[in-house]
């Protein structure tokens, strides 16, 4: 993730085969199969120095799509960094980081679809655990 987006996009032709020539394996004790951990935010490193990339070079269509990506990651990474009871502080600064991307691409598509308002409740729980209990209050009066 940190070196592949630069040499696809460096070339003005890529060749592209049919033929197997990648195997992965799956490793039921890696990184994606384990439990959170400190090694999973080197993620969102490498999607802030695409995001850069992108940036300078003009592709806007990468930039928007790694821009969401970076929305979703930061979104997991909160999520694993609050069950495994890491800092805090550092649960803040990407909760302040999440909040800026949504709020500087509110007016994109993909980020207004409601698959990702777990997004906003993660951004904003406080505002989210409002929301839920005023929905309550209010569907008791109206049940009565």
């Amino acid at each position: 993730e940190f070196i592949t987006y630069r040499l696809l996009f460096e070339f003005n032709r890529v060749a592209v085969i049919d033929a197997p020539l990648y195997a992965y394996y799956m490793n039921s004790h890696g990184i994606t199969k384990s439990q959170w951990s400190r090694r999973r935010l080197d993620k969102l490193v490498a999607l802030r120095q695409q995001i850069d990339w992108f940036r300078d070079n003009g592709f806007e269509r990468a930039l928007k799509k790694q821009t969401y990506n970076l929305a979703v990651n930061l979104g997991t990474q909160i999520q694993g960094m609050i069950e495994t009871g890491y800092a805090p502080r550092k649960i803040y600064m990407l909760r302040k980081e999440l909040r800026a991307v949504l709020w500087s691409n509110r007016r994109d598509a993909e980020f207004r679809k409601k698959d990702n308002a777990y997004l906003y409740e993660i951004a904003y729980p406080k505002v989210s655990w409002f929301y839920w209990t005023i929905c309550g209050i209010i569907s008791r009066f109206i049940r009565k």
